[in-house]
């Protein structure tokens, strides 16, 4: 028959468990797939107008459908869209060095922790840790106990993030990219057809829950993103914060030669739109403040525009940009009846 495991032997099963960390990664599935377009922790104070980049056809497509199309990451021009994967800052590995030290420590009221937000696992071991310096266990000799290599290393969690953001949740994203600025020129050169196309400004209507709202500003790094502590993920394990952050770190940062852009951008997830790399949502016609034409724009674009808006946007004003006296500004351009 064997033996049953001495107090020691649990103590220091619980500890290489902990401290290996592999059983916190369950949450990215669970959190990641149930994301919306407009999540309750979104509180960002929101500029009063967004503006979409466009060609002249596609911005009469648009205005004739009232039709905004959202795009998987699969489409976009930077390859490295939802594939930069956050880092740990300390990393995994040098938090698992310190982390017998912390959690004795934090036993004998040497380390400040949040007991109350412990993962059911660090909590267990600091149970056991202050049963046992009770007991008369010098914690220094916990701390050597507790010394083990961890078997769940920083490229594994890389790796197992990238697995998942690369087998389902790019292929059900969609992405709405937007500016705070019309006359951006970088965004003119690439999505506006060199200032021969549009740019279409959306105001936000909260009465009606428009999806601007939950709009979020990019950021621009060199480096990997950091997700948060390798000392607070052994520590807390899967936190709402830890979520958040690393949603924001993949959807919402990319690398700093893109910083020109200046992007703000949406992001929802349809499950049930896997099969396909886009979908075209409506919008309300109210939503719609203004077009701005741009510089090349044609006549025949103009009057084109010029008519939608009048049929179908009271609300919107129709403007040119032109270039004066070495800088670009925009002039409004009367419709009828105004």
């Amino acid at each position: 028959m064997t033996e049953a495991p001495t107090r020691d032997e649990k103590f220091r099963a619980a500890g290489t468990r902990c401290a290996r960390s592999g059983g916190h990664l369950t949450f990215w599935r669970r959190q990641l797939s149930n994301s919306t377009v407009c999540p309750d922790w979104i509180h960002v104070a929101h500029p009063k107008i967004f503006y979409k980049y466009a060609t002249s056809s596609t911005a009469i497509i648009v205005l004739e459908t009232m039709r905004l199309r959202w795009s998987s990451p699969l489409l976009f021009d930077d390859p490295a869209e939802f594939k930069r994967m956050p880092r740990f800052e300390p990393s995994i590995v040098e938090a698992a060095k310190t982390f017998p030290t912390t959690i004795v420590h934090a036993a004998i009221g040497q380390y400040s922790i949040r007991e109350k937000d412990l993962s059911s696992r660090s909590r267990a071991l600091l149970g056991m840790i202050q049963l046992l310096i009770k007991s008369g266990t010098n914690p220094a000799e916990l701390i050597r106990e507790l010394e083990v290599a961890p078997e769940f290393s920083d490229k594994k969690s890389e790796d197992i993030l990238r697995a998942f953001f690369n087998s389902e949740f790019i292929d059900t994203a969609r992405v709405v990219c937007v500016s705070t600025r019309f006359n951006n020129d970088a965004l003119w050169a690439m999505y506006a057809d060199k200032f021969k196309g549009c740019v279409i400004g959306f105001r936000h209507i909260p009465e009606l829950s428009t999806p601007f709202l939950a709009a979020k500003k990019v950021s621009y790094s060199k480096h990997q993103p950091v997700a948060g502590s390798g000392i607070d993920f052994l520590l807390y394990g899967d936190t709402d914060q830890l979520r958040r952050s690393i949603i924001d770190s993949v959807c919402f940062t990319k690398r700093h030669h893109w910083a020109d852009q200046q992007e703000w951008r949406v992001v929802t997830w349809r499950d049930e739109e896997s099969e396909t790399r886009f979908t075209d949502y409506r919008f309300y016609p109210q939503e719609v403040e203004s077009v701005t034409l741009g510089m090349s724009a044609t006549g025949d674009t103009e009057l084109h525009v010029a008519r939608l808006i009048e049929a179908f946007y009271p609300d919107c004003q129709l403007y040119r940009l032109v270039k004066e006296n070495g800088s670009k500004n925009r002039v409004r351009v009367n419709l009828r009846g105004t």
